[in-house]
């Protein structure tokens, strides 16, 4: 049973009493009296003698919500929450409502992702009196600086669920209180949303995000990614979300900069769950994460804290162009993982051959062409799926010469990304750094003539507070085990100071070792390649690294490919992958326990 089923079921419920869905056709829905847009403030002021009459009528929700006395309460009240909209989280909604007091607030702000791009505007507004199984939610006026924005249509209203899934919820535990609502679309400009909350900000005012964070993504992937997402929450810095795996980047940019007009980016969560942790009988294979948490007054206290992704090798020339310009667009190997490298700060791919401007492409979908140029035209769709990190030292970034190189560095950064490594040189590593914690990054490609003594002492200069990661790029291609060089290398790396050793290029899976307590991850096999002449070619392993202070977690997620295109592995092949690393690792007692159930490593650091 997978997430999508469950959470399908309860949706339906829903839009079934709305009058919305019958079967899967939709109907039109309109109320006697319904106005046909939301009434502006001037109107509703003309109104305010007048009895309140509710401009459209909720339907109940599928189920009771508990009573307020039955939850604890706490003393300090929020002036901005986080609050999701599934139903599947309900008990949630529930409790992080049933913590807030009425009588703290003269108006709630209920941002949503428009999840529909309705209307014609980047922010929308939406100010009704709603009636609810709980009693009438009532209209909030409309900043005269915002009066211009354009409304929802009650249609439209009803349509947007991460809006008025929360009103029964509202009316129940806050009433009386008007609430504003606004529909944020996901491309917003950032400097229409900074306008919009200086028109909003106003005190005594709770402003709701009506959010849900990773999407059908497997339950450990999911808390990886939630990790980098809590402490995006802790800093609460409008403008460094981009990276976050959520609804709506803008929408929560907008709760971003409304807290901190109102001086409350002091954040505290209070739960964090997901389809499994809710409904653990489901055994989902993919979830959706639910965060709630309270703004309070104060500064931001951010955590020191970095997130980072490592893949097999990628490369887009040869018989991945062939089936990228067969499938009509070069998106092509990113298209079946949207969310896979959304949600960490920085995703590393080996980057396996140069990229220039000249038209010349390793011709044939299987040609035996050892030349590689990958076009330069990939490199919005990279960006797309959120890589950051180019590894250039390998034995196919120099398949131009120095000039494609150069090139290569120049094109790769020109787009934003960040390069790194040399395949005939020890070069600068690349520090990475979010919150106070910073990763030294190192790039080498072993050849007969590396000079290790060199690379050890380089590395031996990072500063003892930097996490030391070395990419290395070696072994005999197609072995499934390690060879006696590999490790040896990798042991002397650690000896000099190296905390984690990644490796590429054998283009298939090898085993991991944990030796003086640092990890060992010999090779990740292949993410994007058109390697599919076997079973083990098509196989790679994605290692999500988390960096604390004192520890670091490393989780595991096994990948596949099909023709050149990146996608998770299915359940058979991920139980197998793991299995194959639990019974083969190297150096931690226990530690097979750890990846065969959880897909996890957790080090002390």
């Amino acid at each position: 049973m997978t997430r999508w089923t469950f959470l399908g079921a309860a949706l339906l419920t829903v839009a079934t009493a709305l009058g919305l869905v019958v079967g899967t056709r939709q109907l039109r829905r309109s109320p006697p009296a319904m106005p046909p847009t939301i009434l502006p403030a001037a109107r509703i002021a003309r109104q305010a003698q007048t009895p309140l009459q509710p401009d459209w009528a909720a339907p109940p929700l599928p189920f009771a919500l508990p009573e307020r006395a039955t939850l604890q309460q706490p003393l300090e009240q929020p002036t901005g929450a986080v609050i999701p909209h599934h139903l599947l989280a309900a008990e949630l909604m529930a409790r992080t409502y049933a913590r807030l007091d009425p009588t703290a607030y003269q108006r709630i702000i209920l941002i949503s992702p428009d999840h529909f791009a309705q209307g014609f505007g980047d922010v929308h507004l939406a100010s009704a009196a709603v009636d609810t199984t709980y009693g009438l939610v009532p209209k909030a006026a409309v900043p005269d600086a915002l009066a211009a924005l354009p409304h929802f249509t009650i249609a439209q209203l009803a349509r947007e669920h991460g809006l008025y899934l929360h009103l029964p919820f509202a009316a129940r535990y806050l009433p009386g209180v008007p609430v504003l609502m606004v529909a944020v679309r996901e491309n917003a400009d950032p400097g229409e949303l900074a306008a919009v909350a200086a028109g909003l900000a106003a005190t005594s005012t709770l402003t709701i995000l009506s959010s849900d964070f990773s999407h059908e993504l497997p339950p450990r992937w999911a808390a990886f990614h939630d990790g980098t997402t809590i402490a995006a929450l802790m800093a609460a810095d409008p403008a460094g979300i981009s990276h976050l795996e959520t609804d709506n980047r803008a929408a929560l940019r907008l709760f971003l900069e409304l807290v901190k007009r109102q001086g409350s980016q002091r954040f505290t969560r209070w739960e964090h769950a997901n389809g499994d942790t809710i409904n653990p009988a489901g055994r989902y294979e993919t979830v959706t994460s639910y965060l709630t948490g309270g703004y309070f007054p104060g500064a931001p206290e951010p955590q020191p804290g970095l997130s980072l992704t490592f893949t097999g090798d990628v490369m887009l020339d040869r018989g991945v162009y062939a089936e990228s310009r067969r499938a009509g667009g070069l998106d092509y190997p990113f298209r079946a993982i949207p969310r896979l490298l959304t949600g960490d700060d920085f995703t590393v791919i080996n980057h396996e051959g140069p990229m220039t401007a000249d038209p010349y492409h390793a011709p044939g979908a299987r040609s035996d062409s050892l030349i590689f140029n990958v076009d330069p035209a990939y490199r919005p769709f990279m960006k797309a799926a959120d890589i950051e990190v180019f590894g250039l030292a390998n034995n196919h970034t120099l398949n131009r010469g120095p000039a494609g190189l150069a090139e290569t560095r120049q094109l790769l950064t020109e787009a934003g990304g960040m390069v790194v490594g040399d395949p005939d040189q020890l070069t600068e590593p690349l520090k990475l750094a979010r919150y106070g914690q910073t990763a030294t990054l190192f790039a080498i490609y072993d050849q007969n003539d590396t000079d290790y003594i060199a690379v050890g002492k380089r590395i031996a200069q990072t500063p003892a507070n930097e996490f030391s990661i070395v990419l290395m790029h070696w072994g005999i291609e197609y072995s499934p085990r390690f060879s006696q060089r590999q490790q040896q290398i990798a042991h002397g790396l650690i000896d000099r100071g190296a905390d984690l050793v990644i490796g590429t290029g054998p283009h298939v899976i090898q085993p991991i070792e944990v030796y003086r307590g640092r990890a060992i991850f010999y090779s990740l096999g292949n993410f994007i390649f058109d390697q599919d002449r076997s079973a083990a070619t098509r196989q790679g392993l994605l290692v999500g690294v988390r960096l604390n202070p004192d520890d670091v977690t490393l989780t595991l997620l096994p990948t596949t490919m099909r023709n050149g295109q990146a996608m998770l592995a299915p359940t058979g092949v991920a139980t197998t992958t793991m299995e194959f690393l639990a019974q083969t690792l190297v150096g931690e007692p226990g530690g097979s326990a750890g990846l065969r159930n959880s897909g996890v490593l957790k080090l002390d650091w």
